[in-house]
């Protein structure tokens, strides 16, 4: 990949613009398709996971007020 401008090492450390630059570029040389999907899903995992850590949280304080509703637990 580092024949097509992509660093592994520095990956984490390169900002949206660069990225979609590299990703353009190894897009327009035919370097697969699914390359460019797969590289924003894996950078949007991240994001991905907040949002589920959020849900999960939103759903204890949920099912903690109905059991305190429901049975007076404090």
């Amino acid at each position: 990949m580092s024949e097509y401008g992509l660093n592994i090492d520095k990956i984490s450390k390169i900002n949206t613009n660069e990225w979609y630059n590299i990703m353009t570029n190894l897009h327009k040389k035919c370097v697969g398709k699914n390359l460019l999907l797969n590289a924003n899903l894996m950078r949007g995992s991240k994001v991905y996971n907040r949002l589920l850590a959020l849900l999960v949280k939103k759903l204890q304080i949920f099912v903690k007020k109905i059991l305190i509703e429901k049975y007076n637990f404090n």
